[in-house]
C-alpha cells in the first residue's frame, strides 16, 4: 500500500456521506450529467442504470451474522473512504453494501465517498496493480489519520469473472461480461463482499 497521501480532518469532512452522494448524483443526472471527467452519453446511461441498482440494493441488503459479529470487535472510530464514480457498475453494486455495514457499526464507521477524477492524488496512492480501479475502500484510523487497510475493486469471485473476460481474447464481449458480472452480484446477494470485509476487520 502506498502511504504517500496525507489525510487530514478537513479533507475527510469535505467528502460527502452516502445519502448526500446519492442526492448529488441524482441532481447531476437531472441535468444530463454524471460524475467524473467522462460526460459521454453511454456514461450517463450507466449512471441512470446504477441509480436503479442502488435503490434496489438499499431496500434488499441484509447484513450477515458474520459481518455483524466482526463489527462488534471495532473499538474507536474509523473512516471508510470509498473512491468511486457514479457510472461504475461495480461501485453501484458494492457501495450500498458498505453503507449498510457502516450503519450497522453503531457509529464506529463513518463512510465517505471520494470521486476518482476529483481526487487524482488519492487515487494514485491506492492503485490496484497500477490501475485506477474502483471502487477502492480505504480505512482510516480517526485518531492517527493513518490508513489501516484498503480493499477493492471487487470481491474475489467478481475478480475471476473479470480475469476470464480479459483472457478470452474477444471470445467474451464487453456486453456479455457485464451480464455475467451483474448476474453474479444478483445471485451472491452481497455475501462475498460482506465476508471479505468481515475478514479484514478481524485481521486488523
Amino acid at each position: 500500500m502506498d502511504h504517500s497521501f496525507t489525510f487530514s480532518n478537513v479533507f475527510i469532512e469535505n467528502l460527502p456521506h452516502y445519502k448526500a452522494y446519492r442526492k448529488h448524483v441524482q441532481e447531476l443526472v437531472s441535468r444530463g450529467l454524471t460524475t467524473g471527467n467522462n460526460q459521454s452519453e453511454s456514461y450517463l446511461k450507466y449512471t441512470m442504470l446504477n441509480i436503479q441498482r442502488m435503490e434496489r440494493l438499499d431496500k434488499t441488503i441484509r447484513l450477515t451474522d458474520d459481518i455483524q459479529s466482526a463489527l462488534l470487535l471495532l473499538s474507536g472510530l474509523s473512516y471508510w473512504i470509498v473512491i468511486s464514480e457514479a457510472w461504475c457498475g461495480d461501485c453501484a453494486q458494492i457501495i450500498p453494501v458498505m453503507y449498510k455495514i457502516a450503519e450497522g457499526s453503531g457509529g464506529k464507521i463513518d463512510l465517505r465517498i471520494a470521486g476518482r477524477d476529483d481526487n487524482p492524488e488519492l487515487m494514485s496512492a491506492f492503485l490496484t496493480q497500477g490501475a485506477r480501479a474502483i471502487p477502492k475502500l480505504i480505512c482510516i484510523d480517526a485518531d492517527t489519520l493513518q490508513a489501516r487497510y484498503s480493499w477493492g475493486p471487487r470481491p474475489l469471485p467478481a475478480i475471476k469473472i473479470h480475469e476470464q473476460f480479459r483472457q478470452s481474447n474477444g471470445a467474451i464481449t464487453k456486453e456479455q461480461f457485464d451480464i455475467n458480472l451483474h448476474k453474479w452480484y444478483a445471485q451472491d446477494k452481497s455475501i462475498a463482499i460482506q465476508q471479505e470485509l468481515a475478514d479484514l476487520i478481524r485481521s486488523k
